[in-house]
């Protein structure tokens, strides 16, 4: 599972911006996007390094077959682990199963960017305007699919044409802004 930490090193609240809009939050902003691709990475770093591990202490005789042939204490130094979870109990040296080298085991290169609050190709009038040119054409739809004779046909052309802003405001824009905001992807005054 994804986990983001807050500058107080807690688990956020919300780990993955694309998580808006029921998972489709990434259809809105590239930057929510590298910000979760970036997060992921950071994540396999972190569970690579720190999780998926086995004991190899031949102090106290507990060597996975795996690292047997690790007798070389600078090679085991460089990446010997704590061990991992429920296990810190003890003070087991661990070894990764899978060692990450070079730029792979460097924090920087995984670094996961800021919460992308307010990015620059969030355009939520080119959203609005999406929304409604989209719900226009499923009336249009709707209109020619159902047969509307012409004074249906006018009257609910009249009745979308006055109802139509407030309904896309009430029913789609305001619980899309709603939900960017909770989840701080965007600025209360946008």
């Amino acid at each position: 599972m994804p986990i983001r930490y807050d500058a107080n090193d807690q688990p956020a609240k919300y780990a993955i911006a694309c998580g808006s809009l029921g998972g489709f939050g990434g259809f809105l902003s590239k930057a929510f996007r590298h910000h979760d691709f970036m997060l992921g990475r950071r994540n396999c770093q972190r569970f690579l390094s720190r999780h998926f591990v086995l004991p190899a202490d031949p102090g106290k005789g507990e060597v996975n077959p795996l690292f047997t042939s690790w007798t070389d204490p600078e090679t085991r130094g460089r990446f010997e682990v704590p061990p991992p979870g429920r296990q810190r109990k003890t003070d087991t040296i661990h070894l990764p199963i899978v060692p990450l080298l070079g730029k792979l085991a460097s924090e920087s290169y995984t670094r996961v960017p800021d919460w992308p609050t307010d990015p620059p190709d969030l355009q939520i009038a080119n959203l609005r305007q999406s929304i409604l040119d989209r719900a226009d054409a499923v009336k249009d739809g709707l209109i020619a699919q159902y047969e509307a004779g012409g004074l249906l046909r006018t009257g609910i052309s009249l009745l979308w044409f006055l109802k139509k802003q407030g309904w896309i405001e009430r029913l789609a824009i305001g619980p899309i802004l709603a939900d960017l905001r909770t989840r701080g992807l965007l600025s209360p005054e946008r």
